[in-house]
Parts: C-alpha cells; sequence; structure tokens
C-alpha cells in the first residue's frame, strides 16, 4: 500500500498526538497484503484501542448505499397516507419497535432497548426490514447464507411491494437488496478476518450463527422539529 509522507520542515520532536480518533488503524481490505496480514492488522487494533476503520469494501457498496439513500429520502418526503401503506402491521402496533414496515414519529426509542422507559419515544420515523438474508435469499448472488431449507420464520415478515410491511415500489426494493447483500458481503469477509485473528477454525462463525440467525435493516428519518 503506497504512503506519502510530507517532508519535515522543523528539527522539533514530534509529538504524539493526544486525541484518540489519531490513533484508530486504518485497516484497507484491498492492499494486497493477505488475509493473514490483514487479519494481523485488525488484531493489532482491537488490542491497541478497540476500533478500526476499514477501507476497501467493493466500490458497489457506496453506490449501493447512495441509491438507497435516495430513494429513502424520496419515501420519507411522501404524504403520511402514502408512507402508511407498508405501515407495520396493526397486530404488532403493541410494541412495534423492530417488526417490519414504516413506523411514524411516536413509537421507536433507542433507551427502550436500553432497558429505560422512562423516556419519551424518539423524533424518528423509520422503515425496518427483518431477516432479507432468509426472505429474499434467491436475491443473494455470490454471497454464502448457508442452507436454509430447514429454517423456519414467521411468513407475514416477508416483505412484499406495496403491501403492509413492505417495499414501497420495486425500485426501492431493489436499492435496499443492493445494499443489504453489499454490506452482507462485507460482513462475510470481516467474519472471515475474525476467524483468523482469533486463531480459529475456519467456518467457526458460520457454524455458530448459522442461516437461522437474524438481520434487520433499519432505515431511519429524522425530521427537521419546528422552533
Amino acid at each position: 500500500m503506497a504512503s506519502h509522507l510530507a517532508p519535515v520542515t522543523s528539527a522539533a520532536p514530534q509529538v504524539p498526538s493526544s486525541n484518540a480518533a489519531d490513533q484508530i488503524a486504518i485497516v484497507d481490505l484491498k492492499s494486497g497484503a493477505g488475509d493473514a496480514a490483514i487479519a494481523a492488522q485488525l488484531s493489532d487494533a482491537f488490542e491497541r484501542t478497540g476500533f478500526a476503520v476499514v477501507v476497501g469494501a467493493e466500490p458497489g457498496l457506496v453506490d449501493a448505499s447512495s441509491a438507497l439513500e435516495t430513494a429513502a429520502r424520496e419515501f420519507f418526503r411522501q404524504p403520511q397516507e402514502a408512507k402508511f401503506k407498508v405501515h407495520v402491521h396493526e397486530a404488532h402496533m403493541k410494541a412495534p419497535d423492530g417488526y417490519p414496515g414504516y413506523l411514524e414519529p411516536g413509537h421507536s426509542s433507542v433507551a427502550n432497548l436500553l432497558g429505560d422507559f422512562s423516556r419519551p419515544p424518539d423524533a424518528v420515523e423509520l422503515l425496518t426490514y427483518k431477516d432479507l438474508h432468509f426472505y429474499e435469499a434467491a436475491t443473494a448472488g455470490a454471497a454464502s447464507i448457508g442452507d436454509t431449507s430447514h429454517v423456519q420464520k414467521p411468513t407475514e415478515f416477508a416483505p412484499s411491494v406495496g403491501d403492509i410491511g413492505g417495499y414501497p415500489s420495486e425500485s426501492f426494493r431493489h436499492c435496499a437488496l443492493s445494499h443489504f447483500w453489499g454490506v452482507y458481503s462485507l460482513w462475510l469477509r470481516l467474519r472471515s478476518l475474525a476467524e483468523l485473528a482469533l486463531e480459529l477454525p475456519t467456518g467457526y462463525f458460520a457454524d455458530y450463527f448459522g442461516p437461522a440467525m437474524g438481520t434487520s435493516l433499519q432505515i431511519r428519518n429524522y425530521p427537521r422539529l419546528d422552533s
């Protein structure tokens, strides 16, 4: 990996930065160093600061994420009646956070997830899709999801276009899945590197999680609050 050093213009000694962010390692997945070396870089970063900035993901992931952001902004700009066409099913509205579909502001609360029920709901609206690796397995492409033939998940969580708990449109579905599989593939790559870093057998995490694991894609919008 090429690097560039600016010329030194002073003989003064260099003092290490006290800013913790400056100490976070940048790990390039496409450096050409090989998986063992990249895994060692990740291991060293986590031992020193507990964090790493990972670069070098597939270029398509950036494009897919940008396309999903654009589609999501268009969706959230719609009138409420349009967004309610893919609302969370009424059967789940007693505790709707995490269920597939659209939720208007006044229902979701991060504090609740942490066990604090004294705080009011967050001023956020969101779209949620659960277990796309299972329900949309046919669109996985090169991503490895394992054998799901023995896995059972609720059929009502399977999203469809234009229905309650589903996608606003076919184009939105395409954007969501392109982003999801890009992130999923990156997770698979990091998972295999973690096995190397921890000196675990190949496939350890695949067996640990298995195709019955859960995934959740949440797209959140914090509307501008009137002053």
